[in-house]
C-alpha cells in the first residue's frame, strides 16, 4: 500500500470515528483500536460497507452512490455541508474495487474537513 493510500485510510478512519493504533506490520492495512482484524476498506467489502454506514452514506442523506456501467464509473457524490464533491472512480474489470475506493475517498474528504 502506498503512503498516499495509508494517509487516505487514516483520514477515512478519522471520519468514521476510529482511532488508528498503527499501520499493520506488512503495511497493507491499518490496525484500529477496538477492532481485532486489520482494517482495509480499499480491499475488504465488509470494511467498506461498515465505513459507508459510519459516515452516513445511505439513501436520503445527501450522499448518492453512483454506478454507471455504460461509462464504467462508480462513485459517491456528497452535497452536504455547503460543499459538493465527487469521488468517482473509473473501473474496467472490477466495479467493486472502484466502489470501495469511492467510499474511502468520500470518507477521507470528510476526515480532511475535520482536521
Amino acid at each position: 500500500m502506498s503512503k498516499s493510500e495509508i494517509e487516505t485510510l487514516k483520514l477515512a478512519a478519522q471520519a468514521a470515528g476510529y482511532h488508528v493504533a498503527r499501520v499493520a506490520d506488512d503495511g497493507a492495512a491499518l490496525l484500529i483500536e477496538g477492532i481485532q482484524e486489520s482494517w482495509d476498506p480499499l480491499a475488504d467489502d465488509g470494511d467498506a460497507l461498515r465505513l459507508a454506514v459510519r459516515i452516513g452514506i445511505s439513501p436520503g442523506r445527501c450522499f448518492q452512490v453512483v454506478i454507471d456501467s455504460d461509462i464504467q464509473r462508480t462513485g459517491v457524490r456528497h452535497t452536504d455541508r455547503g460543499g459538493k464533491y465527487d469521488s468517482l472512480q473509473e473501473h474496467t474489470a472490477d466495479p467493486y474495487a472502484a466502489t470501495r475506493r469511492a467510499i474511502v475517498r468520500a470518507a477521507a474528504e470528510i476526515g480532511r474537513g475535520m482536521e
